[in-house]
């Protein structure tokens, strides 16, 4: 997801090796450590780290290719399936033309379609296009813009999440300001919930729970929150001391696991996935050649 204008991009490479959350771990008898189930917190943090039990959801009105994979979409426009069994399989350019505009964000509803928010890339003279956010069908590629328009300067996170444990769903935004929102998806018009003090992408599930991937500022790597959906508030966090995020980040859910596209330096990306029930996470399990910015799965695909 997130990245600066086009003129400012710019970022470190990161490891590439298998991590765990604490530096002392029990072994699973196959030569992989896995990490304590409570993940190291910063000092003094309060915040408890992310239960990692699962919930049965309503599986209603859920196909195949929902449940077992997800969506990426990179900043050059490109659409992509990512089965974590099998890889990625590119789907083709998206169908929306913007001169000044490339996505920076992706929410994927519980009928596999996808919204994609649309942001300002090159500088404008003289004039600020707004944001915007498009409907995308991942099978025609098809773009249709929604009524959304937003601040020229709007950096999102977009992602969907039951309600209680389904089938309905709801839209929900992280964006520059520090607010958690709710998009209501027929007028487009934002609701918001309360404040946050970062700027990260969203993930939920068919147990209704609401999670966001970010950098935090006062610690390396980045980390996986819980977020109370009436509030904004954190109630729950994962560190992953070893993932930086780059420039450019996203990430899904399917079952027990987070897949975490982040940027690897060179104009693409790559994969890792935290298991989040034996919080041991798998760095770059792997690649991507474009630069991912969005990421989605189904409230289908989760728990």
């Amino acid at each position: 997801m997130k990245r600066a204008l086009a003129l400012l991009l710019a970022v470190g490479a990161v490891g590439c090796s298998r991590s765990q959350l604490d530096t002392a771990s029990p072994n699973d008898g196959d030569g992989a450590a896995v990490a304590d189930s409570r993940p190291r917190e910063r000092p003094d943090s309060g915040i408890q780290p992310i239960d990692g039990s699962l919930a049965d959801a309503d599986k209603s009105g859920c196909d195949d290719a929902s449940v077992s994979s997800g969506l990426v979409v990179s900043m050059e426009g490109d659409l992509a399936r990512y089965v974590p069994s099998s890889g990625f399989t590119t789907l083709g350019a998206i169908g929306c033309s913007l001169q000044y505009h490339s996505p920076g964000s992706m929410a994927v509803a519980r009928d596999g379609g996808a919204f994609v928010f649309y942001e300002l890339s090159t500088l404008v003279a003289g004039h600020a296009p707004p944001t915007e956010i498009a409907r995308v069908d991942p099978i025609s590629l098809a773009c249709d813009f929604t009524s959304y328009t937003g601040p020229s300067d709007e950096r999102i996170g977009m992602g969907f999440t039951a309600n209680g444990l389904g089938p309905t769903e709801t839209l929900y935004t992280i964006d520059t300001d520090g607010g958690l929102s709710t998009l209501d998806t027929a007028k487009f018009e934002k609701s918001l919930v309360g404040n946050v003090d970062f700027l990260g992408e969203i993930a939920g599930g068919g147990d209704g729970r609401l999670f966001t991937f970010f950098s935090p500022d006062d610690a390396p790597g980045s980390a996986i929150a819980e977020l109370d959906k009436t509030t904004g508030k954190v109630i729950a966090l994962d560190h992953l001391f070893d993932l930086p995020t780059g420039s450019a980040w996203a990430f899904f859910r399917v079952g027990a696991f987070f897949f975490l596209f982040t940027d690897d330096g060179k104009g693409g990306s790559t994969v890792s996935s935290y298991d989040l029930t034996k919080k041991v996470l798998d760095l770059h399990v792997d690649s991507y050649p474009g630069r991912i910015v969005g990421a989605g799965a189904s409230s289908c695909a989760s728990p």
